[in-house]
């Protein structure tokens, strides 16, 4: 049984999960949605651009919260699908190349996210500021 010190703690620890995972959402979505010159770099470079947004905005939950990273990779991909929908009326173009390199960032940062939690054996109950 948690004491309360500990519930208020893993509360504030959800809150600032919560906080990060929103801020990074609507820091995707200006960074995708205003118009914008073609980066440098070699052909394709943009994936990788891609691959990390999203790798962080999963990570953070898959790794503190595993109970509510499914939903807010589901979020991520939603948000990515959606982002390469509007684009086109925002002056950029729609790839599907894109929403892949997406897709793969979120599952990337689920296993991180796993793979953080073996390392340092972080419980499952650990989560339990909403539940």
């Amino acid at each position: 049984m948690q004491t309360d010190t500990s519930q208020r703690g893993s509360r504030v620890i959800t809150l600032l999960v919560y906080a990060f995972t929103c801020l990074w959402a609507a820091f995707v979505l200006y960074g995708t949605l205003t118009p914008m010159p073609a980066l440098p770099g070699p052909p394709r470079s943009d994936l990788i651009v891609h691959f990390a947004v999203f790798f962080v905005l999963v990570l953070p939950s898959a790794t503190v919260l595993p109970r509510h990273a499914f939903a807010i990779a589901l979020f991520a991909l939603t948000l990515g699908g959606a982002i390469e929908l509007i684009q086109p009326y925002v002056g950029r173009s729609r790839e599907f190349l894109d929403f892949l390199a997406d897709s793969a960032g979120v599952l990337g940062g689920l296993c991180a996210g796993k793979m953080i939690r073996m390392a340092f054996g972080l419980r499952e109950s650990t989560d339990t500021a909403t539940g």
